[in-house]
């Protein structure tokens, strides 16, 4: 469990969490704070920095804006 916590998390809409659903909830349960992206895999360290960014803005706004 600990391996794959640390290093098999994929952006936002690539993994096996429903995260459109998820979102989608917390915001019908008032949630108005802000999002975040956590990816912590090999392929996605090894992004230079301004590639990895734009993967993680390009992927949250895809699943924010539905």
């Amino acid at each position: 469990m600990l391996h794959k916590a640390r290093s098999t998390r994929l952006l936002p809409g690539k993994g096996e969490l429903p995260v459109r659903a998820l979102v989608a909830e917390l915001r019908d349960l008032g949630y108005t704070g802000p999002w975040s992206v956590e990816v912590n895999d090999p392929w996605f360290r090894a992004l230079p920095v301004d590639e990895a960014a734009r993967q993680a803005f390009d992927s949250a706004t895809a699943v924010l804006n539905g």
